[in-house]
């Protein structure tokens, strides 16, 4: 007895074509994944960037709002001006809550590790300056720190235009440019 009953299942043909349609739509998905992936780490990077660009000048422009006219030229080696600043460094005289009194303080861009650093004063004088502390973290790769300062002199209210340009220290692809002007709280009367 001859069994002429066909066998229900799929040709070669079809499997190929199954296996390679499954094939093409993994690869696909997977570089949608993978695109998706790079797309979050460029924000989250932007983001840090971001926010310790945004803590440096906020930390910096507490300081420089609470300034104070140096009359003596101690700190600034000029009396009767508020600032000595050249375009990369800026110093002046800072309150310091902890002591209650002013004290020489300067913000300097670092070349060499593409930093912002901080000096302070022990006392109201340039000579007091002590070793520099770091600002910006090794996450962050400053381009540039530029600091210009209008209106400071003899009856002008100075005030003190940051340009800060950085990027991630892993990758050039999140650069940021931020400027921010800021004037002291105390006002010159004399």
């Amino acid at each position: 007895m001859i069994n002429n009953k066909k066998t229900k299942g799929f040709t070669m043909a079809e499997v190929l074509v199954s296996v390679a349609i499954f094939s093409f739509l993994s690869i696909g998905l997977a570089n949608v994944f993978v695109s998706a992936i790079k797309a979050q780490n460029k924000i989250l990077q932007n983001q840090d960037i971001m926010e310790e660009s945004n803590y440096a000048l906020e930390y910096m422009g507490k300081a420089l709002r609470m300034a104070k006219k140096d009359t003596v030229g101690g700190c600034t080696g000029t009396g009767g001006i508020n600032y000595l600043s050249d375009s990369y460094y800026i110093v002046f005289l800072a309150y310091d809550s902890v002591d209650g009194d002013y004290k020489c303080r300067a913000f300097i861009f670092d070349e060499d590790d593409k930093t912002i650093k901080e000096y302070k004063s022990v006392d109201d004088t340039y000579a007091g300056l002590g070793s520099p502390t770091a600002m910006t973290s090794s996450k962050m790769k400053v381009n540039s720190l530029i600091f210009y300062v209008t209106g400071d002199g003899p009856g002008g209210q100075p005030k003190v235009t940051i340009m800060l340009s950085a990027e991630g220290a892993n990758s050039s692809n999140s650069n940021i440019v931020i400027e921010t002007t800021i004037s002291q709280r105390e006002l010159n009367t004399d």
